[in-house]
């Protein structure tokens, strides 16, 4: 299980206390509060690997939504200190499942319409 390097989020908080330091208080409440957010954020990705609910454009199905979010979290993770790695095994097993659940969803439905027996 992944979790987030204190250490590296450690450097990133001296930074915006330098930020405070120089008179921006809130500058510094804004970066701090969306910095960890992303750390949070990010954890729970690793960890769940959750589904975007509402995909942005009609035509997105659930897994390109899900690719765009993947793609999002591998491009900006290597790039901000203190963000969990992402487990690729773990996301490459949680989508062999959805896989399997959507080739199942697929065929019950196609029974259900009568299209196979």
């Amino acid at each position: 299980m992944s979790d987030i390097d204190y250490k590296a989020a450690e450097t990133v908080e001296s930074m915006i206390d330098q930020v405070r330091a120089a008179g921006l208080e809130e500058a510094a409440a804004m970066f701090s509060t969306v910095y960890w957010g992303w750390l949070r954020l990010t954890s729970a990705y690793v960890n769940a690997h959750p589904y975007v609910a509402n995909p942005e454009k009609p035509s997105m199905t659930p897994i390109s939504a899900l690719s765009v979010t993947d793609f999002t979290f591998r491009h900006w993770a290597p790039q901000i200190p203190g963000t969990p790695p992402l487990d690729d095994e773990a996301v490459l097993a949680a989508a062999a499942r959805d896989e399997a659940w959507h080739r199942e969803e697929d065929r019950r439905m196609r029974r259900e319409a009568g299209e196979i027996c």
